[in-house]
Parts: structure tokens; C-alpha cells; sequence
């Protein structure tokens, strides 16, 4: 009878101290209210994602086959997932400053994800005494930190949970640490295929057309209930880009000035361009002050240019795809040439100076402006007072057509505050001031 006793005691203590391994996540995008194993390969029928698994870099647009393998028997079905990681705001931080022999440990949840960061926004103790450690919710060690670090995420954490911990000696007291986020997979989810059938070991995946380079399958197997038998990821992250090419002139070519020629590009996950832009530069790249041409057509792949009649050996192109969040370029890999041609003719009938672009600005504002002859130009940036703040542009400039960016900062590099400023043209023959709005 004593030991029937112990032997239900021990059930029963085996019961209530398991580890918890399913969690309800309700509204979460893509997983439609189901149970969610969080311990994946636990038992004996589980799947294996074989590809992407970690490292590969993936085209926007393009089209690829993730492939898996199974374990066991007695599955549905499969459901895959794809998520990429999404800062949430987190305030949190050690006391400032922390005490002498002081030794705490804190933990950040972020329930349901597969894998967490945390981001320090300052981390500040005594070098080589004093140190902040980081753990995964079953207490590996993940990494350490001492001394000074500012703007800095910790490595991939397995699992859902993160242990922060500060370990002091007797000594110096210093400020400690200030976490103000972390990232995690969770937020935002989409299912790529809900109903896999069971024998498949593959499924065609038409890649989203976003520049992400941290992104996560996660393979679903599902009994016929649709829950959640076990689950597997790729091992580490894989990149999806988007990518730009300039095809031609992309470094060697000699070309003569005020002549055609065809500029080429090509685009990978193009479905994402809304429009393109094309500069030059005059100084092997270092920078590219000089429009070409701009809000190109998705579309095109092409543009033809009258080259500027110039004796350079030092030109390259660059070639800009926007799109509606963001956008992503490419250069000539080395400089091409430019000799003088054919006397230049002027197609420009008379200078203009326009009004700046973006107005209101927070970032930055385009300056465009244009020359029918050579002439010297000044452009400069005057608050309310009439104190000049910067000067853009001041000497001597060869007809065309300019475009010069201002980023709201002074002269010496600061940032202006919000307001009202005045942009002066000044030419011997023609003079105009715009009024410009900066916005912080």
C-alpha cells in the first residue's frame, strides 16, 4: 500500500511540475485562435525543415520551394507560417545607480513567439567586475556584457522569454542598464498555406515583394483536429531582398560627350518599384549630385541619355528603385569615360530656380535649379533673423540642369530647429529667394 502511495505521489508531482508546453494565441495574425506547441521536435512524430534553414538570400518576387521532411506517422496535414521580426516598445531598466554585491534577475516575456531579442539602450558598469547577463527561459547562457555599449541587441533568443541579470561587486557603482524594446516573430504572421496535405515533403512559396533581411518559415504538423502536433523552423534567419542592377554603363566604357546612349538596368521583385530615379557622379562615386532623370516609369528598364559634353575619366551611375516604403540602388562597379564631343547645344531657354521639394521638409528638401551659360552661383539657407545658417553651392558652374539636397542642418552640422528659412539664388544676372518650412 506504501508504495501504491508513492507511486501516485510521483505521478502526481511529474504532472504539476512538467514543463508547459502549449499556449492560447488569440487574434494572433495566421494562426487563426489554434493551440500552439511551443516545444517543437518533443515527441515522435514531428516535421524537419530542411529549406530555407538559415543564411540563403531570397529575391523579392521570386518563387521558391521549401522543402521538409517528417518524422512518424499519424498527421493531417501541414500548416506554414512566415513572419519577420517586429520591434515592440519595452521600458525597462536596473536601478541608476545600481548597489554594491547587488545580484537580480529579471525576466521579459513576449508570449507565443518563437524567438526574442532585447535591445539595451545603454548599458554602463565597471569593466571586468561587473556584468549583465543574458539567459534563455531555461537558463542557458545566451551572452554577457561589461563595461560601456550603447544601441545594442542581444543574439537570437530561443523560446519566448528572456532572463536579464546584474551581478555587482563591492566596489564601483555605476549606471547599470536601460532596455527600451525588443523584437520578436510574433507580430506579425502570415500563413503561406493552411492545408498541406500530410504526404507532401514540399510546398511552392511565391516570396513577398519587401526588403527584410530577417525572416522565419515555421512548419506546422496537424493531426485531424487541426491542432498543432509538433513544429519545426529554419535554424537561423534568411534575407529577402530586393534587389537594383545597372547593366550598363557599369565601369570601362568611353563614351563621348553630347552624344546618346542607352542606360540599362534591371530589377529583381520588381512588382514592388513605383518608380525609378537616375543620377551621376563626377568624383568616382564618392558623391552623386547630378539628376539624370527622375520618376521613371516601374516599367522601364531603359533611359536615354545626351551626355553632358565634359572631359571626364571619373563618371559612374546610379540607378534608384523606389518603392511605397522604402528603396534600394546600385552603381556602376567602376568609372567609365567621357570625352568632349560635338559643340554643346544649350536646350535650356532660360534659368529657373524652383521651389524646393519636398515643402514642408523633415528629412530632407530637393533644391532644383538650372543655367542656359556657365556662370557663378551662390545658394544659401537664411533663418527669420537674415543670419545665414549654410551655404550650398558657391562657384562657378557649367550650364545644365542641378539639383542640390539640404538635410535641415547648419554649417557646422547641426540640426536646425522647426520654422521658417529663406533659400537665396544668386547669379551676376538673376537673383530669387524661396521661402522654405522645416518640420521636425
Amino acid at each position: 500500500m506504501r508504495n501504491k502511495i508513492r507511486f501516485l505521489m510521483g505521478v502526481l508531482f511529474l504532472f504539476f511540475c512538467r514543463e508547459v508546453t502549449y499556449c492560447e494565441l488569440l487574434g494572433a495574425k495566421g494562426f487563426d485562435n489554434h493551440r500552439i506547441l511551443l516545444s517543437k521536435n518533443s515527441g515522435t512524430n514531428y516535421p524537419i525543415l530542411t529549406s530555407p534553414n538559415g543564411g540563403e538570400i531570397w529575391a523579392a518576387g521570386s518563387s521558391h520551394c521549401v522543402t521538409w521532411t517528417t518524422v512518424g506517422t499519424g498527421h493531417k496535414s501541414f500548416r506554414l507560417l512566415f513572419g519577420n521580426w517586429n520591434n515592440v516598445p519595452y521600458a525597462f531598466s536596473s536601478q541608476h545607480p545600481y548597489s554594491a554585491n547587488f545580484d537580480s534577475t529579471w525576466e521579459i516575456s513576449q508570449p507565443g513567439t518563437p524567438k526574442i531579442k532585447v535591445h539595451f539602450d545603454t548599458i554602463n558598469t565597471e569593466s571586468g567586475c561587473d556584468y549583465i547577463y543574458v539567459y534563455d527561459k531555461n537558463n542557458n547562457p545566451i551572452t554577457q556584457y561589461t563595461g560601456a555599449h550603447g544601441n545594442i541587441w542581444t543574439p537570437e533568443i530561443p523560446g519566448d522569454r528572456a532572463k536579464i541579470r546584474l551581478k555587482t561587486d563591492g566596489t564601483v557603482q555605476k549606471y547599470g542598464f536601460y532596455i527600451d524594446s525588443i523584437s520578436c516573430i510574433l507580430a506579425d504572421i502570415d500563413t503561406i498555406d493552411n492545408n498541406i496535405p500530410g504526404t507532401s515533403v514540399s510546398c511552392d512559396w511565391k516570396v513577398p515583394p519587401i526588403n527584410s533581411p530577417v525572416n522565419w518559415l515555421r512548419l506546422e504538423m496537424l493531426d485531424s483536429l487541426d491542432s498543432v502536433i509538433d513544429w519545426d523552423m529554419n535554424d537561423s534567419s534568411f534575407a529577402i531582398m530586393l534587389s537594383a542592377k545597372l547593366v550598363y554603363p557599369n565601369g570601362g566604357e568611353s563614351w563621348v560627350g553630347n552624344t546618346v546612349y542607352t542606360i540599362k538596368w534591371r530589377m529583381v521583385g520588381g512588382e514592388a518599384v513605383s518608380t525609378y530615379k537616375l543620377i551621376y557622379s563626377t568624383d568616382g562615386g564618392a558623391t552623386y549630385p547630378y539628376l539624370i532623370a527622375e520618376n521613371i516609369a516601374a516599367t522601364d528598364s531603359t533611359y536615354d541619355l545626351t551626355t553632358p559634353n565634359i572631359a571626364s575619366d571619373s563618371l559612374r551611375v546610379k540607378v534608384i528603385a523606389y518603392t511605397s516604403v522604402d528603396s534600394v540602388w546600385d552603381t556602376s562597379d567602376n568609372n567609365f569615360y567621357i570625352a568632349v564631343g560635338a559643340e554643346e547645344k544649350i536646350t535650356i531657354p532660360t534659368i529657373f530656380f524652383a521651389q524646393n521639394y519636398p515643402n514642408p521638409f523633415k528629412l530632407s528638401t530637393d533644391i532644383k535649379y538650372g543655367l542656359p551659360g556657365d556662370a557663378n552661383v551662390d545658394i544659401s539657407i537664411y533663418n527669420l533673423s537674415g543670419q545665414k545658417v549654410i551655404n550650398l553651392e558657391n562657384g562657378f558652374i557649367k550650364a545644365g540642369c542641378y539639383v542640390k539636397k539640404w538635410d535641415g542642418k547648419d554649417q557646422s552640422g547641426k540640426y536646425l530647429a522647426s520654422g521658417i528659412y529663406f533659400c537665396k539664388f544668386d547669379t551676376p544676372y538673376y537673383k530669387k529667394i524661396n521661402k522654405i518650412y522645416l518640420i521636425r
